[in-house]
């Protein structure tokens, strides 16, 4: 486990080393092209979609482990030993013996976007946006903006894309509501618990 741990802390150092260096690189230079900010944009929609997945996944054992806590260790706490919920050990064993997701892809993106990912994109754009400034300042600047073969209106249309399917994604896909908000609201106040 502590190896696992070590091999993940490398992946964020160099992640996040490559992330200062991308920015370090494209305004080191006005002969530096912004390319090295849209790949960073690309290494950002890749790690969303794979946490993404894996959010999902994590989502199925929350639910069990949320449905025990609050079928099980919740009346023990209380002492009162009515389950709020009948024959939850049959749902939780169900869902052990078939699993199924309880959240759909889209919704496991849209969290992600929204809690985690939308500072880093933002972050991106105002870069990408002040080397645009940059090189809008100078003669020839549509040229400076070409990346290979696809022409400067190429690559703003992309990244106008990109971020217009995630405006649209934020916006459009229903919000997920974790289990906790309806739960952690008290029911009576504490002092007549005692």
């Amino acid at each position: 486990m502590k190896k696992l741990g070590a091999v993940l802390m490398v992946l964020v150092i160099l992640v996040v080393g490559l992330g200062f260096y991308r920015g370090w690189f494209a305004f080191s230079s006005r002969d530096h092209s912004h390319v090295s900010i849209v790949v960073g944009m690309v290494l950002i929609t890749h790690f969303m979609l794979v946490e993404s997945r894996r959010y999902r996944v994590f989502d199925v054992w929350n639910s069990r482990v949320r449905m025990i806590e609050e079928n099980f260790y919740g009346p023990i706490l209380t002492r009162d030993l009515e389950s709020p919920r009948v024959a939850w050990g049959d749902l939780v064993a169900a869902d052990l013996l078939h699993p199924s997701f309880k959240i759909t892809y889209l919704e496991a993106l849209r969290a992600r976007l929204v809690r985690n990912y939308s500072a880093l994109y933002l972050l991106l754009l105002c870069a990408w946006l002040a080397k645009l400034a940059e090189a809008a300042s100078e003669p020839g600047w549509r040229m400076r903006l070409t990346v290979g073969p696809v022409p400067w209106w190429g690559t703003i249309g992309l990244v106008a894309g990109l971020y217009l399917a995630l405006v649209v994604l934020a916006v459009v896909v229903e919000r997920v509501h974790p289990p906790e908000a309806e739960l952690w609201r008290p029911q009576r106040p504490v002092e007549e618990k005692f």
